[in-house]
């Protein structure tokens, strides 16, 4: 065993410094219970006991503030900034690397930081620096200033203290420069913001106001910011017209000073507007009768001029006007204002007076005047009426009444309104009038017009639903008056049960009344008025509501109200007013004036016609006219024969307006003295056009032939055609001095062929179907026979015939179709073999109808050809032969 004290230990003095910094690394942490044993023992040299208390090292973090003096401060100023730097070491003792993350914090109610996210890199120094302020000017106490980084996985912290205190703040040199503006001009308000005495060298918000500018007659900006403690805003004048207080402040700091404004000078006076520029009679229910004329006062600049005063007159007080609720007299006797009524403008330049209706249409004119000025103006034009449409001056118009409607959607015709109250004027515009039809429709949406100057315009537009087979149908009487068909008068074949749209066109307005004293009031003592009920859509025209017709109840107020009596019939100028019965009532008032019209939905074609001579009706299945001698005779002279006709479409209503009736083909013949030709005569038409109109069962036409020199009274068939506005066209044979003459003659005509299947009233009826004609070298040709006796079926003797005429070929209608290839319907050439028979013989006379261009596939249509019979007393007989394919 070794000696202790023979050992080459270290001397008792060097052992200090050892011990030293056992007991530094202890304060680093670590260490615990140990013994002889323990491996952290110096090879046994040394007897280890106890715990061991030695701290391992670890990085740091040095935060200092430094002022504006480069100095190390723990002072903040109240303005103005710091630098605040952290330093950031490792454990080993090094700075670390440059760009480590470093957040700074503190109270924010003391200090701020720029940039305000309080965070910043380290530098190549471990260096991390962030300016400071104080919070506000007023913050004042003291705070921790703390910088946290991450080194590795270990978050460090570092701290230091500061103060700041409150800044003393001041404001000096408040300056208006001008102090004294003119009208709408400008002036420039400074003042210097100073912290400790010194103006402030941080950006600082000053705050500015005046009376005026809260009033909204000035402007300043509501806040300016310092710029090395100045702050400077400009003042604008918008009408202040007086002496105004200015306020500037910062925090609880402020100043004032003072500006004077002048007052605007007024180089013009305005009219600006009437509201409304029409109003209402005075007492009219319902309707405005105040209108409210404004004036506006402006400088040479054009603006506003408040607190001038201006005088108002009118151009005239007709029917009792007022101005400001003044008549005429009591403003003349405003002595004090010499006889005007005195307004001041308003802040915005303007002055309004109220003009108040009298009880006569007007227009009036207010004149405005600039007190103790040449300066004048007038308003423009304000209308004074009753504002409502009056029922006697209410109208309703159609563009054209009978449209080609009744097959085709889409045909328009204007319905036009015009709206007058009840001394003429127009009623106002955007007055509205609603229409219903029984029908078909209007247009455009919504359908309703709006009245501009006194008028508005809507289209009636064809199509569904068309109004059919109505129970109560609309006829003529003997006196051309509409009526019913259980009218005891009616004539039936004038009577339309389809195709006819009654319009109703109603507005609000008032009822009219007999105005005896002129004062264009109504005065129920002394007057009479035309009541008015609920407006009905007159689907049969009988002027009497019946359900189903749509009616529209109207609910006035006031002394019309609860309309439940009988209303008056027949009124004149009421025939297209019609009230719902019992309900109208003894008082005059307000009501829906209201006009209907018809509209007829015609058909496109001639489908009836009528002599109007007798009225009889012509059948479809003969579609001929026959007209009688009325020529007077052949005398040598002139021959004039005139004959009318009444035609209507499929529904027994006019044709459509703008239809022409004209000569198609003109076969009446007759010969002229010395003559050896036949010669036609001159057809003239009256009423060659079919007009506006809606009267039942057709329009009427006349026609008038004419020959001279004649020899012979002439005969034979006009075809007429009617041609609509579409183009459509219809046809109408009329057949003069026909058949009967033969009988007049004392002629008959007998059949002598078996395809001759009847003669009636000498009209004698052929058939011929297709086999009977014979088909030769493209040649097709038919024949049959007839003779013709006196009337007891003898001979005629050779004093009774012309024989210079006798064979003539009067008209041919016969037709025929070549169907392959198809080919129009072509005339065939017809010749009679009729010729002047001896005394006291039978003969037969046959007539040929051939014609080219055949095939066994040709087809034969109807027609008709007219044979002439001429006879020694100057007549020309005829004789139609109708010829029909056979069934």
């Amino acid at each position: 065993m070794r000696d202790f004290f023979t050992a080459g230990l270290t001397s008792p003095t060097r052992l200090v410094p050892l011990f030293a910094v056992t007991v530094a690394l202890a304060g680093c942490g670590g260490g615990g219970g140990g013994s002889s044993n323990d491996s952290s023992c110096p090879g046994g040299f040394i007897v280890c006991s106890g715990t061991d208390t030695t701290t391992p090292a670890s990085p740091t973090v040095t935060v200092s503030v430094i002022g504006s003096d480069g100095a190390t401060t723990m002072t903040l100023p109240s303005s103005g900034s710091v630098t605040v730097n952290a330093l950031i070491k490792t454990a080993a003792g090094a700075v670390v690397p440059a760009g480590t993350l470093v957040v700074f914090t503190t109270d924010s109610n003391l200090g701020i930081f720029s940039p305000a996210s309080g965070s910043a890199l380290t530098n190549a120094a471990g260096v991390a620096s962030i300016k400071m302020s104080a919070a506000s000017l007023s913050a004042a106490g003291a705070a921790t200033l703390t910088a946290t980084a991450t080194i590795g996985d270990v978050s460090v912290r570092g701290s230091t203290t500061f103060q700041v205190g409150a800044a003393n703040l001041s404001l000096s040199g408040l300056t208006v420069s001008p102090s004294s503006i003119p009208a709408y001009g400008t002036s420039i308000v400074s003042v210097t913001v100073n912290v400790n005495g010194a103006p402030s060298t941080a950006p600082l918000t000053v705050s500015l106001t005046s009376g005026c500018v809260i009033g909204g007659k000035a402007t300043l900006p509501v806040a300016v910011q310092t710029v090395n403690g100045q702050a400077t805003a400009t003042y604008t004048d918008k009408g202040c017209n007086a002496t105004d207080t200015i306020t500037v402040s910062v925090l609880d700091q402020s100043r004032q000073g003072t500006i004077t404004v002048a007052g605007p000078q007024a180089a013009n006076i305005q009219f600006a507007s009437a509201s409304p520029g029409t109003i209402a009679l005075k007492g009219t229910a319902g309707l405005v009768d105040v209108s409210t004329v404004t004036f506006k006062v402006v400088d040479a600049t054009g603006n506003a001029v408040p607190s001038a005063n201006v005088d108002f007159y009118l151009s005239n007080w007709t029917g009792g006007i007022k101005l400001d609720d003044k008549s005429q007299a009591e403003v003349d006797a405003l002595t004090a204002t010499g006889g005007r009524v005195r307004k001041q403008t308003a802040a915005d330049g303007t002055v309004s007076v109220a003009v108040q209706a009298g009880s006569n249409p007007a227009s009036v004119w207010v004149l405005a005047k600039l007190k103790d000025s040449t300066l004048e103006t007038q308003s423009s034009k304000l209308v004074i009426s009753t504002g409502l449409p009056t029922q006697e001056r209410f109208s309703l118009s159609v563009g054209t009444h009978n449209i080609e409607g009744w097959s085709y959607d889409g045909v328009q015709t204007a319905l036009n309104i015009l709206a007058f109250d009840r001394v003429g004027n127009p009623v106002p515009n955007g007055s509205t009038i609603n229409f219903v039809t029984e029908g078909a429709g209007v247009s455009p949406s919504p359908g309703v017009c709006s009245i501009v100057d006194a008028a508005c315009t809507v289209q009636f537009v064809s199509g569904e639903r068309r109004p059919q087979s109505e129970s109560v149908g609309v006829c003529l009487d003997g006196s051309g008056n509409r009526v019913t068909h259980a009218n005891a008068g009616a004539i039936a074949n004038t009577c339309v049960y389809s195709g006819r749209v009654t319009v109703l066109a109603y507005a609000n307005g008032e009822e009219s009344f007999a105005d005896t004293n002129g004062n264009n009031l109504y005065d129920s003592l002394t007057e009479t008025h035309r009541p008015l009920g609920d407006a009905f859509v007159d689907n049969n025209e009988d002027g009497i509501w019946t359900s189903p017709e749509q009616f529209f109840p109207f609910q006035a107020t006031g002394a019309n109200a609860n309309p439940t009596q009988s209303c008056p019939v027949g009124d004149v100028g009421y025939a297209t007013a019609k009230s719902k019965a019992n309900t109208c009532n003894s008082n005059w008032g307000q009501a829906q004036v209201r006009r209907d019209q018809v509209v007829v939905l015609s058909g496109s074609y001639v489908a009836n016609v009528y002599k109007v001579s007798d009225n009889s009706y012509v059948p479809p299945s003969s579609t001929t006219l026959y007209v009688g001698d009325t020529f007077g005779g052949a005398t040598g002279g002139s021959c004039v024969s005139t004959f009318t006709m009444r035609i209507s479409d499929v529904n027994n209503n006019p044709l459509p307006a703008g239809t022409r009736i004209e000569v198609d083909d003109n076969g009446v013949q007759y010969m002229q003295v010395a003559g050896t030709d036949l010669s036609k005569v001159e057809a003239r038409i009256s009423g060659d056009t079919v007009l506006d109109t809606t009267v039942p069962g057709g329009t009427i036409h006349g026609v008038t032939l004419r020959g001279s020199k004649c020899a012979t009274i002439p005969s034979g068939v006009l075809t007429l055609k009617a041609t609509s506005p579409k183009g459509l066209v219809s046809y109408l044979p009329v057949r003069v001095n026909d058949a009967q003459d033969i009988t007049a003659a004392g002629f008959s005509v007998v059949g002598a062929s078996a395809n001759v299947v009847s003669v009636t009233n000498n009209r004698p009826v052929v058939l011929i179907n297709d086999a009977g004609f014979d088909v030769a070298g493209g040649t097709c040709s038919a024949s049959f026979d007839l003779s013709i006796t006196d009337t007891g079926g003898v001979l005629p003797t050779t004093a009774q015939w012309n024989s210079g005429l006798f064979g003539v070929l009067e008209d041919n209608l016969v037709r025929y179709e070549i169907t392959v290839p198809l080919s129009p319907i072509t005339t065939l050439a017809a010749s009679a073999a009729l010729s002047f028979p001896p005394s006291g013989s039978v003969r037969t006379h046959r007539v040929s109808l051939q014609g080219p261009g055949c095939t066994a596939s040709t087809v034969t249509t109807n027609g008709s050809v007219s044979l002439r019979v001429p006879t020694t007393t100057g007549r020309l007989a005829t004789i139609p032969v109708t010829v029909r394919r056979a069934p």
